[in-house]
């Protein structure tokens, strides 16, 4: 055998095991769920189970099983919704609301002629979720589905809950990925491949990857991979691990590119694991931080006080305000009270506050403090007109006792 021919074979033996390791070729019988299981089996294009919606000028074909929290399966380069697991499809939908859906010009889905990106894909994914009525999912994507995945989430973080990135890589075009490299530039030239099969390449192959951006996700996410996948090894998992903040990594003996196809239980109780462990921090109440933008107003004999609520309640709700004159509390307030009018007080003194937060926990530092002095006291009308009817009166009284006199 030439050079040539055995180099075309082995690539051509590459590209079946690309497409095959994706995914399995079964498929879900929606009306043949049980508690414990679904029952799955090998569908034609006459499949009434598969539905279609309108997703960026395209009819993408998509298929639900199961129930509960949504979790949205994205497949692997050449791969369709026929061609996952049926066990691993199985596992997942016994606990929740599992879709499968074909990426544009594959499989059920049509096609508009649009320039293949992953871009494109990733906007596809979030346009189908918006289309199902939802505003986000989780998602589970395989080998292409995990780059599709990476875009997805860090062009639309939002639409994400949870994420699974299995066999993944930030770039086809590093060193560990150059078996990878070289099936897609040759199903890419290869005009015998379908349509959207060499689509799917091509939009690979103009990727500038998620390096970049890797640092910046902030949802939760699992990295899932077997020793054995030549594709995109299990040290670029570890790469992409070290970059996402709290991230988790899976990593199976022995298993092979797109392992859930080799071991179905495994990798679906992994993801079920994941997606069912809440990773919210539990923290214990601390005090709240100080009131800020302490102002005082001076008066007639009086300062008022203002100031703004606490950043942070320290994880217990404020129970109220306390407002201290030098060393001295003078007004315990309520947690909606955020002002003071300090009265009768001694014009030409200098007066100083601060004002501290309570919780349950306790009270917080105090505020920034300030000091202020009150104007001079003048008399209000009550009181002047009090006074001269006063004055009157004590007049009246001499005038009288002068009169009895003479």
């Amino acid at each position: 055998m030439s050079r040539s021919r055995f180099s075309a074979l082995v690539i051509v033996s590459m590209i079946a095991l690309l497409v095959l390791s994706s995914c399995s070729v079964v498929l879900v019988n929606e009306g043949s769920r049980s508690d414990s299981a679904l029952h799955l089996s090998l569908r034609t294009t006459a499949d009434r189970s598969v539905k279609y919606v309108e997703v960026n000028g395209v009819q993408i074909a998509y298929r639900e099983y199961g129930a509960g929290e949504p979790l949205l399966l994205i497949c692997g380069f050449g791969a369709t919704m026929d061609n996952w697991n049926a066990t691993f499809v199985s596992l997942l939908a016994a606990q929740y609301h599992v879709f499968i859906y074909d990426h544009r010009g594959m499989g059920y889905s049509g096609d508009n002629n649009a320039t293949p990106t992953i871009t494109l894909y990733a906007d596809d994914a979030v346009a189908l979720m918006h289309a199902l009525g939802y505003q986000s999912m989780n998602t589970y994507g395989t080998s292409m589905g995990s780059t599709v995945s990476q875009q997805l989430v860090i062009d639309h973080p939002d639409a994400i809950r949870k994420m699974i990135l299995s066999s993944a890589t930030y770039s086809i075009k590093i060193p560990e990925c150059q078996t990878l490299l070289h099936i897609l530039q040759s199903v890419a030239a290869n005009t015998s491949y379908p349509p959207g099969v060499r689509d799917e390449a091509l939009a690979n192959l103009a990727w500038n990857g998620s390096w970049s951006g890797l640092a910046g996700i902030q949802k939760p996410v699992m990295l899932i991979v077997g020793t054995n996948d030549s594709l995109t090894p299990d040290s670029v998992s570890v790469q992409i691990a070290a970059q996402i903040r709290g991230s988790w990594l899976v990593r199976f003996q022995g298993i092979q590119h797109s392992g859930q196809s080799y071991a179905p239980i495994q990798y679906a109780s992994s993801v079920i694991d994941f997606l069912q462990t809440d990773e919210s921090p539990v923290f214990a109440p601390i005090a709240p931080t100080a009131p800020t933008d302490l102002v005082a107003v001076p008066g007639n004999g009086r300062i008022g006080l203002t100031w703004n609520a606490s950043a942070s309640d320290g994880g217990s709700n404020i129970t109220g305000y306390i407002v201290y004159r030098g060393s001295q509390p003078i007004a315990n307030l309520n947690a909606t009270t955020l002002s003071y009018v300090d009265s009768r007080l001694m014009s030409g003194t200098i007066y100083t506050y601060y004002v501290i937060a309570v919780n349950f926990v306790g009270p917080s530092a105090a505020s920034a403090s300030v000091s202020s002095v009150p104007l001079s006291q003048n008399p209000d009308a009550l009181s002047l007109l009090i006074g001269l009817c006063g004055a009157a009166v004590v007049v009246v009284a001499l005038l009288a006792v002068a009169s009895n006199r003479e």
